[in-house]
C-alpha cells in the first residue's frame, strides 16, 4: 500500500508540474499577445488606479510603464473630458464606450475610444478595458464638421443658394436661399430638378446643360455654369451656378452638389465695363495722336496704330520693352540736331510725392498735379520729316504708371514759321514805302524847293503811297478770302472767252508795245462755275506777272486746253505763256509764299502777294494751279477748272 500511495503522489506532483508549465506557457503567450497589440490594454483598481498597462501605451503616450502604474487614470485624461469618465465608470452596463482625449508626454491631446468592463463585485472588484487611437479620424471628423460650419457661415454672407442633387434616387434639394432668391417661399415651390430646368432661359439651357453632362461624363473636373433663371416677377436674373460631382469606386456619380449665386448686378458692371473698354479701345484705335502705356514696372503695355504710323516703329517690337529701350529707339529716328531729350524717371528723389528731395506730406497738392504732366518737342527725320509733341501722364496708384500722347504738330509749327516770316517780311515791305513817304513828307515841310523838285517829290510820294495801297489792298483780299472760307463768293456760270476778254482788256494800256496773243478759239465758248470778280482778279494777277518778266515787248500767249478726265469729266485750262526770265525749281517750290519774290534787285516792281491771292481763289473754286518754267526761256501758268458746258458763240482773238 505503501508503494502505491507513493507511486499516486510522484503521479500527481508530476501532473501538477506540467499544468504550471502550461499555465506558464499560456501566460507567456498572451503576455506575447498583449505587447504586440496597437491599441493599450489596461486594468484598473475599484480606485480607478491603474493596475495593468501593455507596451502601446509606451508607443501611443509616451509614458514609461513603471511611471505609470499605481497612478489614477484620471491624471492622464484631459481636464475637459473628465466628466465623461465620472459618468461612464457610474454607468450600469456590462461594456461601455466613450471618446475623450488623453494628454501625451510632449502635452499633445490624443483622442480615443476607451472600452471599460467591471471585472467582478467586492472587495477585488475592479476594471478593464482598450484604449484605441481614434486621433486621425477624430480630427478629420472635426475639421469636416468645422469646413461644413464655415460653408454655411460663408455660404450665408455670400447670399449663396445650396442644391443638392442625389443621382440615384434622383431626389433634389434646393435651400430656402435658392428659393428665396428666385422671389420664392421654402414652401412655394418643391424642390426638383423640373424647378431649375423650366426656369432657365431658352437662350441658355443648351449651354447650362451641356456644362452639367461635362462635368457627370468627366470631361471637366468640376461643374460651372454662366445662366439667366427666370424669377418671380417674370425677369431673369444671372446666376452663377457651380458644383462638384461624388463617385463611387468604379467611377459611376452619385450625387452633384453646389451652390448658385445671383451674380446680376455683377454680369450688368461687367457688361457695362466691357463696352466701355470697346469705347476706349476703338477711341484709342482711331486717334490721330499717338498714345503709349506704361506699366508699373516700366514696361510698355500697349501702342496704338496712330503712333506706328507717325514713328514707323512696330507694336509687336514694343509692347513688353522697358521705357528706356522704346526712348533709344526714338532718339534713333530723331533729327541729330534736335536730340530726343525724355522726361527723367521717377526715383526716390524725383518722383510725385517726393519733389526736389522734399517732404511728400509738405508738398502743395497743386504741385503735384503738376508734376504728374510733362512737355516736349521731337523732330523726327524718319520715317518722314515730323515734329510731335509729346505729353505724358502719370497715373497714380494704377496698373499703367504713365500714358504718353504723340501729336503729329507739323503743320502746325510750319505754319507758326510761316506766320513768324510774314510778320518779319510785311513789316520789311511796308517799312520801306513808308519809309519814303516820311522822308519825302518831311522834306517838304522842312525846306522849301522849286515847283519842279516839288512836283518829283510828290510824285515819288504818290508812287510809294500807290505801292501801300496795293500792298494793304492785297493783303486785305488774303485775309477777307482766308477769314470767310468763300463765303463771300458768287458762284454762277462764267463763260471762259469773256473772261479772257474782260481780263486782257482791263489790263491793256493805250500804246501800249506789249501785244497779247490770244489763240483762235475754234470750239464754242466753254462754261465754268465761278465768281466771275475773283476769277478775273486771279486771271489779272497771272498776266501782270506775264507783262512784268517779259522785257522788251516779249510776246504773252493766252490760250485754252482741254482734258478728259475718267473722274472729274472734262477739264479746261485758261493758259498764259510768256518768254520772260523764267525761274528755277528751287525758285518755283516758293511762289505761292506771300512777300516772297524771284526777283531781290528790285528791279521789277511788286509786292510778292499775287500769286498767294491766286492760290487763294483758285482753293476756294476747288480748281488748280500748274507753273512750267524754265529760267531764262519763260514761264507758263495753267488755271485749271471742271467745264460744264461747251455750247456758246466761238470767239476770235480781237488783235487779229
Amino acid at each position: 500500500m505503501r508503494i502505491i500511495e507513493e507511486k499516486e503522489n510522484a503521479l500527481h506532483t508530476q501532473a501538477n508540474y506540467r499544468l504550471v508549465e502550461a499555465l506558464s506557457a499560456s501566460e507567456a503567450r498572451y503576455r506575447g499577445l498583449l505587447e504586440n497589440l496597437s491599441e493599450v490594454v489596461y486594468a484598473l483598481d475599484n480606485r480607478l488606479r491603474i493596475t495593468f498597462l501593455n507596451r502601446a501605451w509606451v508607443t501611443l503616450m509616451g509614458f514609461e510603464l513603471d511611471k505609470s502604474l499605481g497612478r489614477p487614470l484620471k491624471e492622464f485624461i484631459f481636464s475637459e473630458d473628465h466628466f465623461k469618465i465620472d459618468a461612464l465608470f457610474r454607468e450600469d452596463k456590462a461594456t461601455k464606450h466613450e471618446e475623450i482625449r488623453l494628454i501625451s508626454s510632449d502635452g499633445t491631446a490624443i483622442w480615443f475610444d476607451i472600452s471599460v468592463r467591471q471585472e467582478s463585485s467586492g472587495l477585488d472588484s475592479g476594471f478593464s478595458g482598450t484604449l484605441i487611437n481614434i486621433n486621425e479620424r477624430k480630427l478629420a471628423t472635426l475639421a469636416l464638421k468645422a469646413s461644413e460650419e464655415r460653408y454655411q457661415m460663408v455660404a450665408c454672407a455670400a447670399n449663396d443658394g445650396i442644391w443638392d442633387w442625389d443621382l440615384i434616387t434622383d431626389k433634389v434639394y434646393l435651400s430656402p436661399r435658392w428659393k428665396a432668391q428666385l422671389g420664392y417661399d421654402d414652401q412655394e415651390i418643391e424642390s426638383s430638378f423640373s424647378t431649375w430646368y423650366s426656369r432657365v432661359h431658352p437662350q441658355d439651357i443648351d449651354e447650362a446643360m451641356s456644362a452639367v453632362m461635362d462635368c457627370l461624363e468627366g470631361r471637366t473636373p468640376h461643374y460651372e455654369s454662366l445662366h439667366r433663371l427666370r424669377h418671380r416677377d417674370g425677369s431673369y436674373r444671372w446666376i452663377f451656378d457651380r458644383g462638384v460631382v461624388l463617385r463611387d469606386t468604379a467611377g459611376i456619380p452619385l450625387r452633384l452638389a453646389g451652390s448658385h449665386a445671383d451674380v446680376t448686378l455683377l454680369k450688368s458692371v461687367e457688361d457695362a465695363l466691357v463696352i466701355r473698354e470697346r469705347e476706349l479701345e476703338a477711341i484709342f484705335s482711331i486717334s490721330p495722336d499717338g498714345i503709349v502705356t506704361v506699366t508699373r514696372e516700366g514696361l510698355v503695355s500697349s501702342v496704338n496704330p496712330a503712333f506706328e504710323t507717325l514713328t514707323g516703329l512696330n507694336k509687336k517690337e514694343l509692347v513688353g520693352i522697358a521705357e528706356g529701350e522704346l526712348n533709344a529707339r526714338l532718339a534713333m529716328i530723331c533729327d541729330k540736331r534736335f536730340p530726343f531729350e525724355p522726361d527723367e524717371p521717377d526715383s526716390a528723389t524725383n518722383r510725385p510725392g517726393n519733389l526736389f528731395g522734399l517732404d511728400s506730406r509738405k508738398v502743395r497738392p497743386q504741385l503735384l498735379r503738376r508734376r504728374s504732366y510733362g512737355e516736349s518737342m521731337i523732330r523726327l527725320s524718319r520715317p518722314k520729316v515730323r515734329v510731335l509733341k509729346r505729353l505724358v501722364r502719370r497715373m497714380q496708384g494704377q496698373e499703367i504708371s504713365k500714358v504718353m500722347y504723340f501729336r503729329d504738330v507739323t503743320i502746325e509749327t510750319e505754319v507758326d514759321r510761316m506766320k513768324s516770316e510774314f510778320l518779319s517780311t510785311a513789316a520789311h515791305e511796308l517799312r520801306t514805302p513808308m519809309a519814303s513817304v516820311y522822308g519825302f513828307s518831311e522834306l517838304l515841310l522842312m525846306r522849301k524847293f522849286s515847283p519842279e523838285a516839288t512836283h518829283e517829290i510828290l510824285q515819288t510820294i504818290h508812287s510809294q503811297s500807290s505801292s501801300l495801297v496795293k500792298m494793304l489792298n492785297e493783303l486785305l483780299d488774303l485775309a477777307r478770302i482766308e477769314a470767310r472760307a468763300g463765303r463771300d463768293f458768287v458762284f454762277a456760270e462764267i463763260n471762259v472767252h469773256e473772261l479772257i476778254r474782260r481780263s486782257v482788256a482791263g489790263l491793256m494800256v493805250p500804246g501800249d508795245a506789249r501785244k497779247v496773243k490770244l489763240a483762235r478759239f475754234k470750239s464754242k465758248s466753254p462754261k465754268i462755275l465761278g465768281d466771275a470778280e475773283k476769277l478775273q482778279q486771279a486771271l489779272t494777277n497771272v498776266l501782270s506777272n506775264a507783262y512784268k518778266y517779259s522785257p522788251h515787248g516779249g510776246e504773252i500767249e493766252v490760250r485754252t486746253d482741254t482734258y478728259l478726265d475718267v473722274d472729274l469729266g472734262r477739264r479746261i485750262a485758261i493758259t498764259v505763256a510768256d518768254h520772260g526770265v523764267g525761274m528755277t525749281q528751287e525758285q518755283l517750290s516758293h511762289v505761292y509764299e506771300r512777300f516772297w519774290r524771284a526777283d531781290t534787285s528790285g528791279k521789277y516792281p511788286g509786292t510778292g502777294l499775287g500769286m498767294s491771292l491766286v492760290k487763294e481763289i483758285m482753293d476756294i473754286h476747288q480748281a488748280e494751279i500748274e507753273i512750267l518754267s524754265t529760267f531764262g526761256l519763260g514761264t507758263t501758268v495753267k488755271l485749271w477748272f471742271t467745264q460744264i458746258t461747251d455750247q456758246g458763240e466761238t470767239y476770235e482773238d480781237p488783235h487779229g
